[in-house]
C-alpha cells in the first residue's frame, strides 16, 4: 500500500488543481443535499398529505433505515471489488433511478400498489448515495489530494437547510408534489455536475476482486476500527432520541414551529463556520482522532442541554454546540476514516462508520419509542445518555492514530 504523509507546519496550501477539485467537490455537496433535502427532508409531511397516519409513517422510516443497513455492507464491498465500475459511476446509477422514481411518483395514487415501494427505493438509493458521496472524496484524499471536504461538506448543511426554507414555502403553497419536482431539478443539476467530476485512479493493482478484503476479513483485521464504530454507534443514540422529540422538546418551553425551523438553522449556519475552520483546529490538535473525541463531547453535551431547556432561548443557545460538535466531527470522521484504513477498502471503512451512525437512528426510532411510551420521553433520553457517555469513553481508547494520510 503505497502511503502519503504530508509533513504540516500550518494549513496546506492546495495546488489550482486541487482547488478546483475541492470547488468542484463543492458543488456537488450543495446539489446533492439540495434534492435530497426536497425529499428525505419531507417524508413526513409528504406522506402525512398523502393520507398516511403518524405510525405509518415511523414504520415507513423504520423500514428505510432496516433496508439501508442491510444494503450498505453490500454496496460498499461492490464499490471495494469494482475493477472498472467507479463510485462515481454507482452514484450517477443510484441518482438516475432516483430521478426516474421521483417522476413516477406523480402517476401513483397512495393506494397503488406501486406508491410505497417505489417510495421505499427512492428513500433508500438517495441515502445510499450519500455515503458514496463522503467515498468519493475519500479516494483522492487517500491518494494524496487535498480535497476541502470540511468546507465542502458545510456547504451541504446550509443548502439542506436553506431548502428546508424554500421547500417549506412553497409546499404550503402548492401541495406535496412540488417536493418531488424540487427534486428532480436539483439531481438533474447534480448529475451533470458529477459527469464531469474527475474519478481517482485506483492504484490497487489486481488481476482479480480478491485483493481487497471481504467483509468478515475487514472486521477481522481492523478490530481497533470496529470497535471505533461500535463506539461510534454508542454515542450517537443520545442525540438521535433528542433529534426524534426534538419537535416536542421545543413545544414543551413554549416554541412552535416557527421556533423549531429557527433552531434548526441556527445548528446549520453554524456548521459551516467550524467546518470551513477545520484545518486550522487540525493544525491545532495534529490529529483526527483527537478532534472526534472532543467533539463527541460537545455531541454529548447539546443533546443534554437541549433535554434541560427551560425556554426557547436557552434551546437556541444549546444548538451553538454545533459549532463544537458536528461541525468538527463530520470532516474529522471522514478524514480518519481515510487515515486508518487503506486506500483499497476506503469504500468498506467510511460505509461501517456510516452504518454506525443509521444503526443509532433505528435503535433510537425503534428501542427509543417502546421505551417512550413506558417510561416517558426524559427518563428514555437519559438512559440513551448513559449509553452514549459509556461510546465516548471508548473512543478514547481505542482510536488509532494516523496510518496512511496526514491531509487538511
Amino acid at each position: 500500500m503505497k502511503t502519503y504523509r504530508i509533513a504540516t507546519s500550518g494549513v496546506l496550501r492546495r495546488s489550482p488543481q486541487e482547488v478546483r477539485l475541492s470547488l468542484h467537490y463543492t458543488i456537488l455537496q450543495g446539489l446533492y443535499w439540495f434534492g435530497i433535502c426536497a425529499v428525505n427532508g419531507f417524508v413526513s409531511y409528504y406522506l402525512s398529505e398523502k393520507g398516511f397516519t403518524d405510525k405509518q409513517i415511523g414504520m415507513i422510516i423504520a423500514a428505510v433505515n432496516t433496508i439501508l443497513l442491510i444494503s450498505q455492507p453490500f454496496v460498499a464491498q461492490f464499490a471495494d471489488k469494482a475493477i472498472k465500475i467507479r463510485i462515481k459511476h454507482i452514484i450517477l446509477l443510484f441518482m438516475s433511478i432516483s430521478m426516474l422514481l421521483a417522476g413516477a411518483m406523480f402517476y401513483f395514487s397512495p393506494k397503488s400498489n406501486l406508491f410505497m415501494p417505489t417510495y421505499l427505493i427512492l428513500l433508500v438509493l438517495t441515502s445510499l448515495s450519500a455515503g458514496l458521496l463522503t467515498t468519493l472524496s475519500s479516494e483522492h484524499i487517500a491518494r494524496g489530494t487535498r480535497i476541502n471536504y470540511s468546507i465542502a461538506r458545510g456547504i451541504g448543511s446550509i443548502s439542506f437547510a436553506s431548502m428546508s426554507i424554500i421547500a417549506g414555502l412553497l409546499t404550503k403553497r402548492m401541495g406535496p408534489n412540488v417536493s418531488m419536482l424540487l427534486f428532480i431539478l436539483f439531481v438533474t443539476l447534480f448529475i451533470l455536475a458529477l459527469i464531469r467530476f474527475p474519478s481517482s485512479e485506483k492504484t490497487i493493482k489486481r488481476s482479480d476482486a480478491t485483493a481487497t478484503l471481504s467483509l468478515k476479513g475487514f472486521v477481522l483485521t481492523h478490530k481497533r476500527f470496529m470497535l471505533t464504530v461500535f463506539a461510534t454507534f454508542l454515542m450517537f443514540i443520545s442525540n438521535n432520541m433528542v433529534s426524534t422529540y426534538f419537535f416536542q422538546i421545543v413545544e414543551n418551553v413554549g416554541g412552535d414551529a416557527s421556533s423549531f425551523g429557527k433552531a434548526v438553522a441556527i445548528a446549520a449556519y453554524i456548521e459551516l463556520i467550524s467546518m470551513m475552520l477545520y484545518p486550522l483546529i487540525k493544525k491545532r490538535f495534529g490529529s483526527h482522532a483527537m478532534i472526534m473525541k472532543l467533539s463527541s463531547i460537545a455531541i454529548f453535551l447539546k443533546s443534554i442541554f437541549i433535554l434541560h431547556a427551560v425556554s426557547v432561548g436557552s434551546i437556541y443557545l444549546a444548538q451553538t454546540l454545533q459549532f463544537f460538535g458536528f461541525g468538527f466531527y463530520i470532516p474529522a470522521q471522514v478524514y480518519y476514516v481515510s487515515s486508518v484504513i487503506p486506500e483499497k477498502d476506503i469504500a468498506k471503512g467510511q460505509m461501517f462508520i456510516g452504518f454506525a451512525g443509521t444503526l443509532a437512528v433505528v435503535f433510537s426510532s425503534m428501542v427509543g419509542g417502546h421505551f417512550f411510551d413506558k417510561i416517558g420521553m426524559y427518563q428514555t433520553i437519559m438512559i440513551g445518555a448513559g449509553l452514549s457517555f459509556i461510546g465516548i469513553v471508548m473512543m478514547f481508547f481505542c482510536m488509532e492514530k494516523d496510518k496512511y494520510t496526514d491531509l487538511d
